[in-house]
């Protein structure tokens, strides 16, 4: 089976213009190799293809190798079976064990759908993966790890000015080193405590949205 095309043999077989295939290189739509040959069976390459699909577009190999003119293919023509001569004693597709093949034919539409199914999901797949690869894209833990250190470097920054207003209240207020360590230190606890507890919440927040997010999402596929 062929598995890489040219670009002029890849806008053939989807019968279209072979700018659309140097405008869908330029936009990093498609992947080409080295060998300036493209792999249709390269995860993002399925997507693009299945896309043109969606679009109208259908995709005949053989005229990837048809030169000049594109013309449809003439259908071939297949000579009817010579029916069997009738026999009085002839016994009816029941009888040897045959059905009218409605089983088979259940069996070949619900394997077709689950392959399309398959092909939709890893084309999803991929797409994700560029979406990433481009930063548009950013992983739940990654969010967690960028407002987590928001919350440190608040912290970190405020301890200081902790000490500093339990210097300055002392002053204005009166009070010795003792009163000044015991102060210090109930201003750090509290700020500990509102870090925690922001973090908590944070976490909690994402969680409940990732939460969320699935189950509209399997709502929408059980549709």
């Amino acid at each position: 089976m062929v598995k890489t095309l040219k670009a002029s043999e890849l806008a053939k077989a989807l019968n279209i213009a072979t700018a659309q295939i140097s405008m869908a290189v330029k936009r990093s739509k498609l992947i080409r190799s080295d060998d300036k040959t493209f792999d249709i069976h390269h995860a993002l390459n399925k997507l693009w293809i299945q896309k043109k699909l969606d679009q109208g577009c259908t995709f005949d190999i053989n005229r990837a190798y048809i030169k000049g003119i594109i013309k449809k293919p003439t259908p071939i023509k297949q000579n009817k079976p010579k029916s069997e001569p009738k026999t009085k004693d002839r016994k009816s597709k029941k009888e040897r064990g045959f059905d009218d093949g409605d089983e088979l034919d259940n069996y070949a539409c619900d394997k077709a759908l689950h392959e399309l199914k398959l092909l939709k999901n890893k084309a999803a797949l991929a797409e994700l993966q560029v979406s990433k690869m481009d930063g548009t894209l950013i992983p739940t833990d990654s969010v967690q790890d960028v407002v987590l250190w928001v919350i440190d470097t608040f912290h970190n920054t405020y301890s200081q000015e902790v000490k500093n207003l339990a210097e300055t209240c002392i002053q204005v207020f009166g009070g010795d080193h003792d009163q000044l360590v015991e102060l210090r230190k109930d201003l750090n606890e509290s700020l500990v405590r509102q870090k925690n507890e922001a973090k908590e919440s944070i976490l909690s927040g994402i969680q409940g949205i990732i939460a969320e997010y699935k189950e509209v999402r399997g709502r929408g596929e059980r549709k």
